[in-house]
């Protein structure tokens, strides 16, 4: 009698832990997606502000460039309604809003910016997380062309090979190192790479931040 007490004890330490684990993983899975969207959603808009600005400006100088202006803000804006939820995208899509919001931007600063924007490999085979290589591409205006009066410039160069995906973006750096200071600490790069730790793991990818005196760049290398 004793031995089958503790076989039925044993059996039912066994079930309990196995119920355990699977409840365990089942939760860890559902908090991992909670905070995907959550990183996914914190979206800046202050470009918006910024380019409805410019539109009402623009509409008042020169009314004719008015309809590329909406046609690209409406663009991104169907863009962050309907792709922004979706755990990956199709890296052409991501790299066409990135080109529509470099175009608006652009509206600010005039032919004094110069932004180089060089793309290899067959991009068309290849998916990523939405939003990753805008937020890149927006820190550049926001933590560097935003506070350069004089001639800013921004590179950014994309590669897809090999089953790796390369993102770089680069900006010249103001003058002034307190501003870009704020970049290495804004938030936008720190949710960043918590999101691609919950999508790839912390070993899955790579990301480094170069602080230099003339230039700040950011290079993500992940599995596509």
């Amino acid at each position: 009698m004793t031995f089958i007490v503790a076989l039925f004890c044993i059996a039912k330490y066994v079930k309990d832990y196995i119920y355990s684990e699977r409840y365990s993983k089942v939760l860890e899975a559902q908090t991992k997606e909670a905070q995907r969207k959550l990183f996914q959603s914190q979206f800046d808009p202050h470009f918006l502000f910024n380019t409805i600005n410019n539109l009402y400006a623009l509409s008042l100088l020169a009314p004719e460039k008015t309809y590329e202006v909406i046609h690209r803000i409406k663009i991104i804006l169907n863009y962050i309604n309907e792709e922004i939820q979706k755990e990956f995208v199709e890296l052409p899509e991501e790299v066409n809003l990135v080109e529509n919001y470099i175009q608006l931007e652009k509206l600010r600063y005039g032919k004094r910016l110069k932004v180089e924007f060089i793309q290899a490999g067959n991009l068309e085979l290849y998916k990523i997380p939405p939003m990753i290589l805008f937020i890149l591409v927006e820190n550049c205006f926001k933590h560097g062309c935003s506070f350069d009066a004089g001639s800013p410039w921004i590179k950014i160069d994309i590669k897809a090979e090999n089953g790796k995906i390369f993102l770089k973006a680069e900006n010249s750096k103001p003058k002034t190192k307190l501003k870009q200071e704020a970049a290495l600490k804004g938030r936008q790069l720190s949710n960043l790479r918590k999101r691609l730790e919950l999508i790839y793991s912390p070993t899955g990818f790579v990301l480094k931040i170069s602080d230099r005196e003339e230039s700040f760049k950011v290079e993500i290398e992940i599995n596509g």
